[in-house]
């Protein structure tokens, strides 16, 4: 869960968000400080391989409407990663 540009909070806001709609696991809001958001201008669910179902349900969790598989993820230990570019809610 990164923080790239919405308003403070935002990430707790969406990680809360997230974990009403039931998901478990770890949730960590953060701000992107390293710019993996750059580029993009909407809220987006990067997800990997075998995880789109898990993407499309976090992004109706917190009204993304973009859900993008990327090599990147499937290759860390996140299922998803969240850009966030606009508050929650």
């Amino acid at each position: 869960m990164l923080n790239s540009g919405a308003p403070t909070g935002s990430a707790g806001t969406a990680a809360e968000a997230i974990a009403s709609a039931g998901f478990t696991g770890t949730i960590t809001p953060e701000d992107d400080t390293e710019g993996l958001g750059e580029g993009y201008t909407e809220t987006t669910v990067l997800y990997g391989a075998d995880r789109a179902d898990t993407a499309a349900a976090v992004a109706e969790a917190i009204g993304a409407t973009s859900a993008i598989e990327s090599a990147d993820v499937t290759a860390s230990e996140f299922a998803v990663v969240v850009i966030l570019k606009t508050a929650v809610g």
